[in-house]
């Protein structure tokens, strides 16, 4: 049931403050997806739930301390209810308006071959099941203005540490300077220790 992929499967990939989404350069990280194939609404079309960046990042305004601001953006999976099975485990998204999360109806990105989708992934943002006979092809990208440091967990970090000198060597020279030269704009961001503003009830 579509009610049940979106209750279970919504999150978001991105703990950010408003202010940081507002300042300039934007203090975030944009997710950019290269469709390699059509995406009609049956082959598994990323669900969004439209402007619900806003009403979260202006949450983690409000209960977020100087300190954990600080340490903002970071890529921190996070889910509207406490689950057991996520790392970020009891940290969560609490409801925020007069709906709650799971009764909202999010809206499906499909897209043509060639299309990119720019996307917010502090707003909350599902997988979905592909009923089509045919897979969903794209190209995930993530990007950050110069300037803008943004926390990884340790694993993602470290990859990214390793890719980024790969890639390079198999760019074509006019095109190589995407590949960042240093990782400064990269800090670790973990798990643990856990935030207790992020957990407690509204």
């Amino acid at each position: 049931r579509a009610y049940d992929q979106w209750a279970n499967g919504f999150h978001t990939d991105i703990q950010a403050t408003w202010e940081d989404f507002t300042a300039t350069p934007r203090r975030m990280r944009v997710e950019l997806w290269f469709w390699v194939n059509d995406v009609p609404q049956d082959r598994g079309a990323m669900r969004v739930l439209p402007g619900s960046h806003k009403p979260i990042m202006e949450y983690w305004s409000r209960v977020l301390t100087p300190e954990h601001k600080a340490m903002l953006p970071r890529v921190h999976g996070l889910r509207p209810f406490p689950n057991e099975k996520s790392p970020s485990f009891p940290e969560h998204i609490p409801e925020v308006g007069d709906t709650l999360w799971a009764d909202q109806e999010p809206v499906p990105q499909i897209a043509r071959r060639g299309q990119i989708l720019v996307l917010c992934s502090s707003a909350l943002h599902s997988a979905w099941q592909n009923e089509d006979n045919v897979p969903r092809k794209a190209l995930g990208t993530s990007w950050v203005a110069d300037g803008v440091r943004v926390g990884l967990p340790k694993n993602q970090r470290d990859d990214l540490m390793t890719f980024f000198p790969k890639l390079k060597e198999k760019l074509r020279p006019e095109r190589s300077h995407i590949v960042p030269e240093d990782f400064d704009w990269l800090f670790e961001s973990g798990y643990e220790p856990k935030w207790p503003e992020t957990f407690r009830e509204k």
